[in-house]
Parts: C-alpha cells; sequence; structure tokens
C-alpha cells in the first residue's frame, strides 16, 4: 500500500475497533462516509470522532463535527488521519500527533522469554486481568472492571487479545484488531516492574501473527522508532488528535 492507502486502512481499523470496543459496553455511535462518532461519551481512553477520508472542505466537516457535539458538555476527542482539520475556532486544542508505523518487512526474530507466560485472553476474568494490567503499564486510573473492555470482545472475530504472565501475575498486554485490510496494534502495556526485560516485543510480535499476510499497523512514540524498525516497521504519517477538555465547574 501506498502512504494514502495506508492513511485510510490505519483510520478504517480506528473507527472498527472503536464501534466494536463502544458496542461491547453499551455505549451507541454512528458512521457515514466521512467519519465514525459516538452517539453519546464513552471511556476516556477512545475518540469521539475519527474522519474516514480526506475532505476539501475542511471548514465544513470542522463546523458539522462541531454541532454534533454542541450539547455535549464534557470532553470530545477527535482524531483527524489526514491532519487536515481546523477546531481551534470550536474550543478545540491540538492534543498530540500519533506517529503511525507500518511494517513492511517480517522482523527480526524475537523469541519469547522462557520467563513470560504469554496466553490469548479466554475468558472474562482474562479481559478484566487484561483492563487492570493495561491501565497500570500506561500509568492510568484503574477502571472499573469491564469498563473499557466489554467481555463481548472476546468472541469479536476482529479482536485478539494477548495477556502475559510473569512471577504468577500479569505483567504486560497486547491487542491486534483485524479491519480495514490491516492488523492494528493497540494495547501495548508493560507493568512498571517487568519493563527491560523484552515483554513488550515479544507480546507485539505475538499480535502481529493475527493476521499473516495483511499489512500491520501502529502508533508509538518517535523515540520507540528504534524498536520497531527492528519488528519490521517504518513511519507512514502523523495522525493529529484534538481535544475539547471538559469545561470548569462554575463557582
Amino acid at each position: 500500500m501506498d502512504a494514502a492507502a495506508l492513511i485510510l486502512a490505519a483510520a478504517c481499523n480506528e473507527a472498527a475497533r472503536h464501534a466494536a470496543a463502544f458496542g461491547a459496553v453499551g455505549v451507541g455511535d454512528a458512521q457515514d462516509v466521512d467519519a465514525w462518532w459516538a452517539a453519546e461519551r464513552g471511556p476516556a481512553i477512545y475518540h469521539d470522532w475519527i474522519a474516514l477520508r480526506p475532505t476539501p472542505d475542511p471548514a465544513r466537516v470542522a463546523a458539522r463535527l462541531a454541532a454534533i457535539f454542541e450539547a455535549r458538555g464534557g470532553r470530545v476527542s477527535v482524531l483527524d488521519p489526514w491532519a487536515e482539520l481546523d477546531l481551534a475556532t470550536f474550543g478545540f486544542s491540538v492534543d498530540q500527533e500519533q506517529h503511525w508505523f507500518v511494517r513492511e518487512r517480517e522482523p527480526d526474530t524475537v523469541a519469547t522469554p522462557p520467563e513470560l507466560d504469554l496466553r490469548p485472553i479466554a475468558s472474562p476474568s482474562d479481559l478484566i486481568a487484561f483492563e487492570r494490567t493495561m491501565a497500570i503499564g500506561f500509568g492510568a486510573a484503574m477502571p472499573a472492571e469491564g469498563s473499557l473492555l466489554g467481555p463481548a470482545l472476546i468472541t469479536d472475530p476482529q479482536f485478539h487479545f494477548w495477556l502475559g504472565i510473569w512471577q504468577g501475575e500479569p505483567v504486560v498486554t497486547a491487542t491486534a484488531v483485524v479491519a480495514g485490510g490491516v492488523v492494528g496494534i493497540y494495547d501495548v502495556a508493560t507493568v512498571p516492574r517487568a519493563r527491560g526485560r523484552g515483554f513488550a516485543s515479544a507480546a507485539t510480535c505475538m499480535a502481529l501473527g493475527a493476521a499473516p499476510g495483511l499489512p500491520v499497523v501502529l502508533d508509538a512514540e518517535p523515540d520507540a522508532a528504534g524498536l520497531y524498525a527492528r519488528l519490521g516497521f517504518r513511519e507512514f504519517a502523523v495522525f493529529r488528535t484534538w481535544r475539547r477538555p471538559t469545561p470548569a465547574a462554575q463557582p
């Protein structure tokens, strides 16, 4: 795929991931040719709007987006894979720029450390352990059970989860989502006490095999480029995210 096709595929993968994740926790969503969006507020780790195509009139799309969320008083997060929208006049600010990578060759050999038991998720209790481990790995607040990843995702053919066990405790997570003609890798997180042991690399490599033959995409910090280069990746785009914060409480 060229860069334009990869951006579209990654955007569609993200939209499919969000639609399934929101549905699994009972949150409504909608989609048209321009975008996917949440019909109501969902878990804070997800976006509320994902653009699904470039547009010759970003101002029109921005105004429509703002109108959809005008009645929603809380936080709103927007993912713009083409980095075209300007939402500043609607009360949004740039939250971050996501560096997206694609795997174009087979990765260097990365063996699973023998002390790590890396297993696919097989039960709702496993998924709860996955949620908690991911939150610890990312330094996030501990979620209520099932609030991020509903049990319906276990049987969703698009989703593949892996949980790594070390010294009897879950320490590393990884998710693969097969949608949009690519495999999207998400949720690669290692708890602090288990870092530096190659567990995240092993979990990522396990996720690469979710759909052999399809391109694999993920977003990562630029300082991880060396790691992902060893795993066969190169950067292909920078997606922009916008955020409108929750209004401050009035005195």
